[in-house]
């Protein structure tokens, strides 16, 4: 997370490093990917207090966020995350099934709205 939260801008290598930790799969070159996620940073840390309507807004921008065909709830979340351990949940397959184990709340349909699912 220091590496991603010190980069400045992002550059491809960072990106590449973060998508293996983080288990990123998209087929979106990390260089890029490296531009979205600069731009999508600069809006975070502008409204950092919208960052919830922030990733739900950005993933579902016509043609996806950074030309990315399927919903981006996972890359943007744990972006965030990596940035604003304190503020972002991560949502991935992984975290909702975590989640569920802990609450029983099914969260089937949260990847589709991020708002719902962090306030979950």
């Amino acid at each position: 997370m220091e590496k991603i939260q010190s980069a400045r801008p992002l550059d491809e290598k960072t990106v590449s490093r973060w998508k293996m930790e983080w288990n990123v799969r998209t087929n979106v070159r990390a260089g890029k990917l490296a531009g979205c996620l600069n731009e999508f940073r600069t809006r975070l840390e502008s409204q950092k207090e919208d960052l919830p309507e922030i990733i739900q807004e950005a993933e579902s921008t016509r043609g996806g966020f950074c030309g990315y065909p399927a919903r981006a709830t996972s890359i943007l979340s744990k972006f965030a995350f990596a940035l604003y351990p304190e503020i972002a949940a991560p949502a991935d397959q992984y975290t909702r099934r975590g989640l569920f184990l802990l609450s029983g709340i099914s969260l089937v349909n949260l990847d589709q709205d991020y708002l719902l699912y962090f306030r979950s």
